[in-house]
Protein backbone atom coordinates (compact mmCIF):
# COMPACT_ATOMS: atom_id res chain seq x y z
CA UNK A 1 0.00 0.00 0.00
CA UNK A 2 1.32 3.39 -1.08
CA UNK A 3 0.46 6.85 1.23
CA UNK A 4 1.37 10.00 -0.05
CA UNK A 5 0.80 13.18 1.25
CA UNK A 6 2.07 16.62 1.37
CA UNK A 7 2.51 18.82 4.57
CA UNK A 8 3.42 22.06 3.11
CA UNK A 9 2.73 25.61 4.76
CA UNK A 10 4.31 28.81 3.21
CA UNK A 11 3.91 31.57 5.04
CA UNK A 12 5.34 35.32 3.79
CA UNK A 13 4.72 38.56 5.06
CA UNK A 14 3.75 39.49 1.62
CA UNK A 15 0.79 38.49 -1.41
CA UNK A 16 3.01 37.57 -3.44
CA UNK A 17 5.09 35.21 -1.53
CA UNK A 18 8.41 36.37 -2.19
CA UNK A 19 9.33 37.45 1.62
CA UNK A 20 9.36 34.05 3.35
CA UNK A 21 8.49 33.51 6.79
CA UNK A 22 8.73 30.18 6.79
CA UNK A 23 9.00 27.15 4.40
CA UNK A 24 9.75 23.69 4.79
CA UNK A 25 12.45 22.02 1.79
CA UNK A 26 10.52 21.50 -1.46
CA UNK A 27 12.78 18.54 -1.21
CA UNK A 28 11.38 17.21 1.99
CA UNK A 29 7.58 18.62 0.80
CA UNK A 30 5.92 15.40 -0.32
CA UNK A 31 6.15 12.13 2.02
CA UNK A 32 5.85 8.53 0.01
CA UNK A 33 5.65 5.81 2.57
CA UNK A 34 5.27 2.08 1.26
CA UNK A 35 5.66 0.14 4.29
CA UNK A 36 2.47 0.22 6.01
CA UNK A 37 -0.17 -2.78 5.04
CA UNK A 38 -3.51 -1.15 6.01
CA UNK A 39 -5.66 1.90 6.39
CA UNK A 40 -9.55 2.79 7.30
CA UNK A 41 -11.80 5.70 6.87
CA UNK A 42 -14.88 6.22 7.58
CA UNK A 43 -17.43 9.44 8.37
CA UNK A 44 -18.71 10.07 11.82
CA UNK A 45 -21.28 12.40 13.60
CA UNK A 46 -20.90 13.40 17.30
CA UNK A 47 -24.50 14.37 19.08
CA UNK A 48 -24.53 17.57 20.86
CA UNK A 49 -22.53 17.14 23.80
CA UNK A 50 -21.36 13.73 23.52
CA UNK A 51 -17.98 12.06 22.80
CA UNK A 52 -17.19 9.16 20.45
CA UNK A 53 -14.34 6.59 20.07
CA UNK A 54 -13.49 6.71 16.51
CA UNK A 55 -13.65 3.48 14.24
CA UNK A 56 -9.86 2.38 13.39
CA UNK A 57 -10.99 -0.54 11.34
CA UNK A 58 -9.10 -3.40 11.66
CA UNK A 59 -6.03 -1.17 11.46
CA UNK A 60 -3.94 -2.62 15.18
CA UNK A 61 -1.17 -0.48 14.72
CA UNK A 62 -2.10 3.28 13.17
CA UNK A 63 0.79 5.04 12.57
CA UNK A 64 -1.24 8.64 11.16
CA UNK A 65 -4.51 9.81 11.29
CA UNK A 66 -6.20 12.28 9.07
CA UNK A 67 -9.31 13.76 10.62
CA UNK A 68 -11.56 16.37 8.90
CA UNK A 69 -14.46 18.23 11.14
CA UNK A 70 -17.15 20.75 10.61
CA UNK A 71 -17.63 22.90 13.43
CA UNK A 72 -15.60 23.71 16.80
CA UNK A 73 -15.04 20.62 18.94
CA UNK A 74 -12.04 18.87 20.80
CA UNK A 75 -10.20 15.74 20.31
CA UNK A 76 -8.51 13.26 22.59
CA UNK A 77 -5.39 11.40 21.15
CA UNK A 78 -3.96 7.91 23.11
CA UNK A 79 -6.79 8.70 25.72
CA UNK A 80 -4.76 11.74 26.75
CA UNK A 81 -7.05 13.71 29.56
CA UNK A 82 -5.83 16.89 27.17
CA UNK A 83 -7.90 17.57 24.38
CA UNK A 84 -6.88 19.01 21.36
CA UNK A 85 -9.02 22.02 20.18
CA UNK A 86 -10.50 22.47 16.65
CA UNK A 87 -11.62 25.42 16.29
CA UNK A 88 -13.09 26.79 12.67
CA UNK A 89 -10.95 29.90 11.00
CA UNK A 90 -13.06 32.88 9.43
CA UNK A 91 -14.53 31.55 7.22
CA UNK A 92 -13.50 28.32 7.01
CA UNK A 93 -15.99 25.65 6.76
CA UNK A 94 -13.51 22.35 8.10
CA UNK A 95 -10.93 21.87 11.07
CA UNK A 96 -8.07 19.44 9.89
CA UNK A 97 -5.83 17.36 11.91
CA UNK A 98 -2.95 15.48 10.50
CA UNK A 99 -0.97 13.47 12.59
CA UNK A 100 1.65 11.34 12.49
CA UNK A 101 2.82 9.04 15.20
CA UNK A 102 2.06 5.98 16.84
CA UNK A 103 -1.70 6.35 18.08
CA UNK A 104 -3.92 3.98 20.12
CA UNK A 105 -7.53 5.72 20.16
CA UNK A 106 -8.94 8.99 18.84
CA UNK A 107 -12.31 10.49 20.35
CA UNK A 108 -14.10 13.30 19.28
CA UNK A 109 -15.98 15.77 21.92
CA UNK A 110 -18.65 18.03 20.25
CA UNK A 111 -19.48 21.02 22.25
CA UNK A 112 -22.89 21.31 24.43
CA UNK A 113 -25.10 22.30 22.18
CA UNK A 114 -24.07 21.46 18.50
CA UNK A 115 -23.46 18.09 16.92
CA UNK A 116 -20.46 17.54 14.53
CA UNK A 117 -19.88 15.66 11.38
CA UNK A 118 -16.67 14.75 9.53
CA UNK A 119 -14.70 12.71 7.99
CA UNK A 120 -11.26 10.44 9.55
CA UNK A 121 -8.76 8.37 7.37
CA UNK A 122 -6.06 6.32 9.29
CA UNK A 123 -3.22 4.00 8.31
CA UNK A 124 -0.72 1.45 9.59
CA UNK A 125 -0.50 -1.98 10.02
Amino acid sequence: MRIRHKVYPKISDDSAGKNLQFAPDDALAEVIIDVYTKQANSYFSVVAGATEVMSLGDVAAVKGVYLEVNGDCEVFVNASATAIPMKLVTGGTVAKLFLEATITSISVKAPALVAVTGKICVWGD
